[in-house]
């Protein structure tokens, strides 16, 4: 109404989201509004010939059917509900031809969703790309104690959130970001104020050390540094906990992985002899113990730029050996329901209180990427689709060391002599000697 001839847009994921949401909500708090409201074209026609469009975009292909409008308002409630994609085409179409107006985006959401990873990464940790300008977004975080209406009229509201399970709590009642429904993993960087699954660098203790890595060819290769340190509790509980202390994501440019130019940027310099160099050097002549990697890099098949008739495994081991690197790798086990579990197991808390697994906070792009991780359709793995290069390579490489915990030896029960136990355990021992037969 400020503003004569301007175009405004609400969107949604589905219809009876728009319905509910926002056209009834419209006409409740402004019933005057149904007058200039067209039904078939879900759009308010303005007395000042400004218009206010009702769309939702229950696929991401659908946003391009708005390639090329002009809108000087854009409204998305539960933004997190859609791909990055869906921003970039809406965003292009937030413009204008009067210099008086600054358009303007406007995005709502909760933690959690298809979309969590890129709106965080862009609003929450404001971590961005190139061409991406910090001044252009801001991000305000509002919690339920922020409406003043409910908690006037439903106070109770918060004890109900109380109630939730804790991913759920803490993402809806805390707005924490780091944790959603449909999560994999509770990955927590700190844990009651301290440190948690990521900490400061140290000093790399004595320990087997290893190397996993998940080969990527047309997407980033994923290398890691391992060291597994033996641990006791204070009660005396021996059990074994793995660092993180180095990582290398080959191929992605500023720690943000670049799809779509990725094969370009890669294509002359992304082979396997390339990458066994890079993780030669970066290994800095440590004595490596054994390398895990990928099953696919021992297959045979041309589906790299290598030598031909050599595995990318057979390739990288000869580079290794050729060069006088004391590295060698081998097949990792894919087992991917049993590595789920590895990988929750190892991230799970030791007996110390800590998890059996941290990782050094200069791992960027696994802190990163871990508290992305949702669950596929059939919620027994984890959804391929997403950004996985990472765990897959935790998960080769936890699939290769034993449980962490070391339990005790029990001593065995000495019998009392004399008694029927003492005989009976006398007369077991001569059978098995072959000195009795019969019952």
């Amino acid at each position: 109404m400020k503003y004569p001839g301007t175009k405004g847009l609400i969107v949604r994921k589905t219809y009876p989201e728009l319905l509910s949401n926002h056209i009834r909500m419209f006409f409740q708090e402004y019933p005057t509004i149904r007058n200039w409201y067209n039904k078939a074209e879900k759009a308010i026609y303005w007395p000042n010939s400004s218009i206010t469009e009702f769309s939702y975009l229950q696929h991401t292909d659908d946003v391009y059917t708005y390639q090329g409008r002009e809108y000087e308002d854009i409204s998305v409630d539960e933004i997190t509900q859609h791909e990055e994609e869906v921003f970039k085409i809406l965003r292009s179409s937030n413009r204008t031809t009067n210099p008086n107006i600054k358009p303007t985006m406007l995005l709502t959401g909760n933690p959690g969703g298809i979309g969590h990873g890129w709106v965080k990464r862009i609003f929450v940790d404001r971590n961005f790309k190139d061409k991406e300008r910090p001044t252009d977004f801001d991000f305000v975080s509002a919690k339920v104690q922020d409406n003043k209406a409910l908690m006037k009229f439903d106070p109770g509201y918060v004890r109900r959130l109380d109630d939730l399970p804790d991913h759920l709590r803490r993402a809806y009642k805390d707005g924490d970001w780091d944790i959603f429904a449909g999560q994999v993993f509770d990955f927590r960087a700190t844990k009651e104020g301290r440190p948690y699954h990521v900490i400061k660098v140290k000093p790399i203790p004595e320990g087997i050390r290893f190397i996993g890595i998940d080969w990527g060819g047309d997407k980033p290769t994923s290398v890691a540094w391992y060291v597994v340190i033996n641990q006791l509790n204070d009660k005396g509980v021996k059990f074994q906990r793995i660092w993180k202390y180095r990582e290398l994501y080959y191929g992605v440019q500023n720690d943000i992985p670049a799809a779509e130019d990725f094969k370009e940027r890669t294509k002359l310099d992304y082979t396997d002899k390339n990458v066994a160099q890079i993780i030669a050097e970066k290994s800095n002549g440590e004595k490596i113990d054994y390398a895990v990697g990928d099953p696919s890099m021992g297959s045979k098949k041309p589906r790299h730029i290598g030598k031909a008739g050599k595995s990318i495994m057979e390739s990288m081991n000869e580079y290794w050996q050729d060069n006088g690197h004391d590295i060698h790798m081998r097949k990792g086990d894919n087992d991917r329901m049993n590595g789920l579990e590895r990988v929750r197991y190892w991230l799970s808390e030791a007996p110390d209180g800590q998890p059996y697994f941290q990782q050094f906070n200069i791992c960027h792009n696994a802190i990163r990427t871990y508290p992305l991780l949702i669950y596929a359709d059939n919620k027994e793995d984890v959804d391929t689709n997403i950004e996985d290069h990472i765990y897959d390579m935790d998960r080769y490489s936890f699939m290769s060391r034993p449980y962490g915990i070391i339990e005790p030896r029990k001593k065995e029960p000495k019998e009392t002599e004399g008694t029927f136990e003492w005989h009976f355990e006398q007369r077991r021992k001569q059978r098995a000697l072959g000195q009795l037969s019969g019952l």
